[in-house]
């Protein structure tokens, strides 16, 4: 079974649930387009460096001057914090700015070094087994005279690019952070307004259940919560009247079947009785609200009056009977005649289904169907 939740609570989670799914994609989106951009910075600043000392070491390789290649590549790549290699076409490297040139390998197979002399510039991001490093590599190719002499390569480790994202990372966490606990409470405070009026319209409902029809406006400027007023409005000023005038026509009849000399009982379709007015009461030896509710043959043990109502309520025609409800021994013939006909009220109750049959639908019919109205209105 499910659980009844508020909707502060239905409305509010849904709310911070989409802040942090957003704040989380626009952190991840800007962390990623940040480091991308970062890269395309160090690969444009990396192939800058490699062109600028390109120039610097054209007149040294025909002829080769192997050892000042490797100097001047120990020398600025000291300066200016970047790994600058010289090699050559066979694969032989002839300058390093970290290693002796000597103990390194052949790095024709690079994938840097074959994409520079096949589009004319290469780059890669991978492992150094030199330097026991994550390197990004930049190589150009170095010509002489329309002739492929070497490739140069700058690189810089990738750690340090990684560090600067990790920082764009953070900051972006705290930030995003800071704007959803910001978010929360501005998405708690909205949630309360809209659900502040509904829980008094909800208060109201239950006064209208009550009996309660004043309804107070809540305070709020959403027009669907303002339409759902005004109609809770006019449906209680309308029920109020209707029940007054039910209040009204049920003390008429009541007054009615109190003043008859005619004993009038209403039953429903079960035979439970539910209307008795007194002259029938004291016919019966017995008390209006004894009545209430009880089975006409529980009431009246009489079988031919018991076989007369249940051919009443099964039939369409009106019906009338005259029915001895209590038969006493004879009485003596010394009674005066008004004494007699004092008894003889008492012991018969002329039935006439004009009263039985039509006051029992009317009532019956009355009272069932304002009773079920008012029931759906306080639902």
């Amino acid at each position: 079974m499910n659980e009844n939740r508020r909707l502060i609570w239905t409305l509010y989670p849904s709310y911070l649930l989409i802040i942090i799914v957003s704040l989380t994609a626009v952190t991840w989106f800007a962390s990623y387009s940040a480091r991308n951009l970062f890269l395309k910075q160090v690969e444009s600043d990396l192939e800058i460096r490699a062109h600028l000392f390109e120039n610097q070491i054209r007149s040294y390789l025909d002829p080769l001057d192997q050892e000042y290649i490797d100097s001047l590549c120990k020398k600025l790549g000291k300066e200016t914090s970047t790994r600058i290699t010289v090699i050559m076409m066979s694969g032989i490297v002839v300058g390093d700015s970290e290693s002796d040139p000597l103990k390194m390998d052949n790095h024709a197979g690079r994938p840097e070094v074959l994409e520079a002399i096949a589009a004319g510039k290469g780059v890669s991001k991978r492992y150094s087994r030199t330097l026991q490093k994550n390197f990004m590599y930049v190589g150009i190719p170095l010509r002489i005279k329309n002739q492929l002499k070497a490739v140069v390569r700058t690189s810089i480790p990738v750690d340090i690019i990684d560090q600067e994202i990790n920082n764009i990372q953070r900051k972006n966490i705290y930030g995003g952070f800071i704007i959803a606990l910001f978010a929360a409470i501005v998405c708690l405070i909205v949630s309360r307004r809209i659900n502040r009026p509904i829980e008094e319209l909800r208060v109201s409902a239950e006064g209208i259940a009550r009996g309660d029809f004043r309804l107070k406006r809540p305070f709020s400027k959403i027009e669907e919560i303002n339409n759902l007023y005004d109609s809770m409005k006019e449906m209680a000023e309308d029920l109020e009247c209707q029940i007054t005038t039910m209040t009204q026509q049920r003390n008429e009849i009541e007054t009615i079947l109190s003043s008859m000399d005619e004993g009038v009982i209403a039953v429903d379709g079960r035979e439970k009785i539910i209307s008795i007015n007194t002259a029938a009461a004291e016919m019966l030896n017995t008390k209006k609200d004894d009545c209430q509710g009880q089975s006409i043959q529980e009431t009246i043990k009489n079988s031919i009056f018991n076989d007369f109502v249940q051919k009443a309520l099964s039939g369409e025609s009106l019906q009338e009977m005259e029915v001895e409800l209590f038969p006493e021994e004879e009485e003596s013939e010394e009674e005066s005649s008004e004494t007699a006909s004092s008894s003889k009220r008492k012991n018969y109750m002329l039935l006439t289904w004009v009263y039985f049959g039509v006051m029992a639908l009317i009532l019956a019919g009355l009272f069932l169907r304002r009773h079920n109205k008012i029931n759906r209105y306080s639902l």
